[in-house]
């Protein structure tokens, strides 16, 4: 990652389906797992995890991390195919390639955690799936927003809370993804480029219950550039694509 910016008021019409076919890029990518949990357990009985994280969670080529609301999914997309089109810059949206979470914890929770007896699932073993299936997404997550050079951040009514007290969050998720833009190293592309400048972080992806548990973080994103509509629009007006939009973006950010 070389640096973040921070999307203020981003108004991105409704073009989920690319002219140039930005969720074509990952079809391929997107694992075909309807297979049985029994592919992944060993001679020992033990599952292996990390062989279930190269299948259900696989690395993807992308210029741009969009980090955004569960509920901005639309607007993630819509902007990633705008990115696409105008730019040909490749935007990664997780959930767009990583929807399967939630499908991979029930069938390991059918597997190991359900009671039939009291036809419920344990509450421990429920703790431990859980932990495992997001601590997987979690290092996925680290991996991505690493080896792309940007992220940009969908700030929203539903990813930043609480301004008059300062930026806070109810995403573990968002927390989490700015944070790990706060701590990776910070690479400069090998390309020449006008000069560096500070960067920064993101995260977002929790399910809400029915009675949603609410848990504040703070959210520190000094560390992006604040963009709003007319950056774009004067990004996009360089009339310019891949490597060269990117550092276009950066001059005019300076």
């Amino acid at each position: 990652m070389y640096t973040g910016f921070n999307l203020k008021g981003i108004i991105i019409g409704n073009n989920a389906i690319s002219k140039k076919g930005w969720k074509s890029l990952f079809e391929e990518q997107k694992t075909e797992i309807r297979s049985a949990l029994d592919k992944y357990i060993t001679k020992d009985g033990v599952i292996d995890g990390h062989l279930i994280q190269e299948d259900w969670f696989p690395e993807v080529k992308a210029d741009i991390f969009i980090s955004h609301s569960h509920n901005d999914e639309q607007l993630a997309i819509n902007l990633a195919c705008w990115l696409y089109d105008t730019f040909e810059l490749v935007a990664f949206v997780d959930s767009c390639v990583w929807g399967y979470a939630n499908e991979l914890l029930k069938k390991i929770d059918d597997k190991y955690c359900w009671k039939a007896t009291k036809d419920v699932y344990d509450y421990g073993k429920r703790n431990c799936s859980t932990s495992h299936v997001h601590m997987m997404l979690m290092t996925a997550l680290n991996k991505m927003i690493d080896k792309t050079e940007c992220v940009f951040f969908l700030d929203t009514e539903n990813s930043v809370l609480f301004k008059d007290i300062g930026n806070k969050t109810l995403s573990p998720w968002i927390y989490g993804e700015i944070e790990i833009t706060r701590t990776i190293q910070k690479r400069r592309p090998k390309r020449p480029i006008l000069r560096s400048f500070s960067y920064d972080q993101i995260l977002e992806k929790a399910q809400d219950a029915n009675e949603p548990l609410k848990v504040q973080y703070p959210l520190n994103i000094g560390h992006f550039k604040v963009i709003n509509n007319d950056t774009l629009n004067q990004w996009k007006a360089t009339n310019t694509t891949g490597m060269e939009a990117l550092d276009k973006l950066y001059k005019i950010t300076l």
